[in-house]
């Protein structure tokens, strides 16, 4: 009897560890480095579908000079303010002395409808309450949510996921494909997941897909079988990752310390993504994408677009890949490569003009 419950007990064992991301994905302890230009890009670091490589730069700074916006929303200094049109928000640093710098692709929850931040933007202090370019990431809702405000946003810390999303809202500048793309990550999530992934409150709605309990348990496990990223690479500001073999995007900030607030969040909404994709076939990967981010090569397209106080975007199109710079004063503070869709006609267009009305 007790043998037949040894062999019972290591038969569950061994399936448990069977479907644990730490078993079937591995996280080196001691990551290869190549240096590339600049740059020297450490990993990988591979758990499932995937791989994550730490990036140092040069020219890093550890000067932490800005707010990030999970930090000073939370910390009641930034608000977002809700304005009734889908396409633009206002953001209003009440910061005696502290700038608040948004990242593209950022979420916030709450107003009548939760959305996702277009664009970079370097918010002063004392602000005043300035327009940023927003999408919905969230359908059907028109008004107060819950407990939450109607006129204004109350968390931060989730951010769009996937390929789909992020050329939509960084480059294509298409609310049509933001939606579509909420829609593909919660069918995709709820198959490989084998559970409900949208929330009864609003189910069309992206942070509450995030918020869901197995999507952040399978988060969590990722995490753990990926360890402490940033103990490992304390003088990383940056990072890549590739789902399936495949690249699929990177960012480097200027500041280390910035790096270290928004990694966090940069990598949940990687992993959300491999998940919303392991049901595609792996394959063999190169280092070409490596290349791509350590040369700057003459673009295909270029378009660029000054703001106020020494702030400069700019847009690079290429046949395999876009690259977005957010600038002040001519450094970069934050880069973004992304993989460029086969079928995205990928021409960047100022947000200013006429917005869809949102889907009730």
């Amino acid at each position: 009897m007790k043998t037949r419950f040894r062999l019972f007990a290591t038969v569950v064992l061994f399936c448990a560890l069977l479907v644990s991301p730490a078993f079937w994905g591995q996280s080196h302890a001691l990551a290869a480095e190549e240096a590339r230009g600049d740059i020297v890009f450490s990993g990988p670091y591979e758990v499932g579908r995937l791989s994550v490589w730490m990036m140092q730069s040069k020219d890093a700074t550890d000067v932490d000079d800005y707010l990030s916006l999970n930090e000073a929303v939370k910390a009641g200094v930034l608000v977002v303010h809700e304005t009734e049109n889908v396409g633009s928000l206002t953001v209003e640093n009440r910061s005696p002395n502290k700038a608040v710098l948004i990242l593209s692709g950022e979420i916030v929850k709450g107003g009548k409808q939760d959305r996702t931040l277009g664009s970079d933007m370097l918010v002063p202090p004392k602000s005043g309450k300035l327009p940023i370019e927003s999408f919905c990431v969230e359908q059907s809702r028109w008004a107060k949510r819950g407990s939450e405000a109607a006129t204004e946003f109350s968390s931060a810390g989730k951010r769009s996921v996937g390929k789909e999303m992020r050329s939509a809202l960084r480059y294509e500048k298409s609310q049509g494909k933001v939606w579509s793309g909420v829609a593909s990550n919660q069918d995709k999530l709820s198959a490989n997941l084998k559970a409900e992934v949208k929330d009864v409150a609003s189910p069309t709605s992206m942070q509450l897909t995030l918020e869901n309990k197995k999507v952040q348990n399978t988060i969590k496990e990722y995490r753990e079988a990926l360890g402490d990223l940033l103990a490992k690479h304390p003088n990383a500001n940056g990072f890549a990752f590739l789902v399936n073999g495949g690249f699929s995007s990177a960012e480097l900030l200027h500041s280390r310390a910035f790096f270290k607030k928004a990694f966090p969040a940069m990598l949940e909404a990687a992993i959300v993504e491999a998940v919303s994709e392991e049901h595609l076939e792996k394959k063999a990967g190169d280092d070409s994408w490596m290349r791509m981010i350590s040369t700057q090569e003459k673009p295909e397209r270029l378009e660029e677009q000054k703001g106020p106080a020494g702030v400069f975007h700019r847009t690079s199109v290429y046949k395999t890949h876009y690259r977005y710079d957010f600038l002040k004063d001519g450094v970069a503070l934050h880069t973004t490569w992304d993989d460029r869709l086969p079928d995205s006609k990928m021409k960047p267009t100022p947000n200013n003009g006429p917005r869809p009305r949102p889907r009730r």
